[in-house]
Parts: structure tokens; sequence; C-alpha cells
């Protein structure tokens, strides 16, 4: 049997591999154009009420949370790239280590100056989704060992994370602060087992993707010292019954808006988001009339760096 051990067994060996191959042939180097990065990570958890990526109520807590990832890019021309990150990530029933693809992109920038940045990405591309969800696929760039929950969701983390389409993006720096646009037109990523529960409510059926689009805007000033953000979107998604059910066919639709704050002292940092969702259910059948609901959640969170590599 496959288990969770013997998976990360695995991984473990190939990493190890791959590193003993470099070792060895320690004359070899990758042209410029090309990069290649990796990640670890191994988090532990100890709850009192509720069961959080595994069977944490335990007295003695839980491993049940790690993440490992290699990514690379190439450039072959000046105005092009090419990126891509494959992680194998363990967290109780919502990831079960096997390795998937979070990014995969061609980057083209079609206008590059001293003072503006526009281009387009192809490819499965990061959505643009508050202050961290495009660095939250890396542990060492999350301010904490999980993002604020009631901002982004690890239940779901890979339908938030990335999306296969194209994104436009630019960047107009100025005496007044750097500005930031990014736009995604995407197709959802819906095979998280949480999000298809939550669809289906647990009744036999499917999910799929429709077009759906994101995009954010973003202010900054003194080089991060202000950081000013606001999130929009619509994610949609077809539901569809499968064998002797009473749902029918449906859609769901839901509808983010997120405005973030952050300042950036040269210690301490200190970092507010506030989120209202739109939800609505359509066209299951009279088992389920046509709802809709907007949820809010928000998070205020301080970082205190008390030396070079530590902080808290």
């Amino acid at each position: 049997m496959d288990t969770m051990g013997t998976r990360f067994v695995k991984v473990i060996f190939f990493t190890a591999g791959l590193f003993l191959l470099g070792s060895s042939h320690a004359d070899f180097s990758l042209p410029e154009s090309i990069q290649i990065h990796g990640f670890g990570s191994v988090g532990y958890f100890n709850t009192t009420d509720n069961n959080f990526f595994g069977d944490t109520k335990q007295s003695y807590g839980d491993i049940d949370f790690w993440e490992l990832g290699i990514n690379g890019s190439w450039r072959p021309l000046s105005n092009l790239q090419f990126s891509m990150q494959v992680v194998s990530r363990k967290a109780g029933e919502t990831d079960d280590g096997d390795p998937r693809i979070d990014y995969g992109f061609a980057d083209y920038s079609f206008i590059s100056d001293p003072e503006n940045l526009w281009g387009i990405r192809a490819g499965r591309v990061v959505n643009p989704f508050g202050l961290y969800n495009d660095t939250r696929d890396m542990p060492f760039t999350r301010p904490s060992i999980l993002l604020p929950q009631s901002i982004y969701f690890d239940r779901n983390r890979q339908l938030s994370l990335s999306g296969d389409g194209g994104q436009l993006y630019g960047e107009h720096r100025s005496e007044f602060g750097d500005f930031f646009l990014q736009i995604n037109g995407f197709m959802p990523r819906v095979d998280d087992s949480d999000f298809v529960n939550t669809i289906a409510r647990k009744f036999p059926g499917e999910v799929d993707g429709k077009p759906s689009w994101g995009g954010r805007f973003t202010y900054e000033k003194d080089g991060g010292l202000l950081r000013l953000a606001i999130t929009f979107g619509q994610l949609n998604v077809d539901y569809k019954p499968r064998g002797l059910v009473d749902f029918e066919a449906g859609t769901f639709e839901f509808e983010p808006l997120i405005f973030s704050l952050q300042y950036n002292a040269e210690r301490w940092s200190l970092t507010g988001e506030y989120a209202r969702r739109r939800s609505q259910f359509k066209d299951f059948g009279p088992l389920r009339p046509d709802t809709e609901f907007t949820g809010e959640s928000f998070y205020v969170q301080g970082t205190y760096r008390f030396a070079p590599k530590w902080e808290a």
C-alpha cells in the first residue's frame, strides 16, 4: 500500500538524488537563463476542540502537514519567460501528497521601461487574491505557519491558488508611488474534494469549472512601506448530478471583494484584510431552492522582526 509515509520517503529520496547528481557534477552549471529552486517544510499541530489537518486533538498532536516543491524558469528572450512549479503536499484529508503542478505559464512582456511594465501570461496562472495568494505556495513567504483562514482557505487551496487561462498585468512607477494591476480570465481548478462536497452536499455528482475572472489593483508607497489593494472577481461552477439523486443540474457563483492594507516599518509590520463574499446556488431543483447569501470575514496580524533571521 502506498501510504503517506512511503510517498514522503519516495519524494525525499528523489530530492536527495537530485542533490547528489548535482554534487557529482560540480563542474556543471546551468545557463544564466535557467533557474531551479526548491523548498521543504514540516508543520506540527495540536488543538483542543477540533481536528485540523489530521487527528490534532490527541495529546501529542500531529505532524500530518508537510510541503515539498521544486520550481524553475527559463528566459530564452529578454521579454519571454517560461515558469513552472511542482509540489507534493500532505495536509490531512485535503492533500494526499501526490505531486501536482501549482502553476506553469509563459510570460511575455510587450512594454518594459523604467516606469512601465505590461505583459501577458498564459497557461496555469496564479490568481491575484489578497496580499499573499501570489506567494502562498512557498512556506517561507508566509507570515505565519498558516495564512489567516478567514481570507485564505486552505481547504480549497488549489482552487484559489491558480487557474487555467491567461493574465494581463501592468505596473507603473511614479513619484507618487507604484501601481499594479492584474486581471485573470480562467477555468477554475475544481478537483478539490472539499469544494466538491460543499457544492453537492455529499450527493453523487460532478462539478465543472466555467469561464471565470478575477482582478486586483494594488498601490505601494516608498517601496512597500504602505500597501493598499482591492481584489474582485467571479468564480463560476456547473454541477451535474450522477446516479439516482434528487438534485438537478445547477450552477454556483462566488464573488469575492477583498480590501487589504499593510504597513511595513523597519522591524515590524501590521496587516489587515476584510472580505465580503457573495455566493449563489441556482437551478438545483426543489430540494435546494435558489439561494443567495453574503459572508464577511477579516483579520488583523502583526509581525515583529527581533533578529535578522527571526520574527514573531
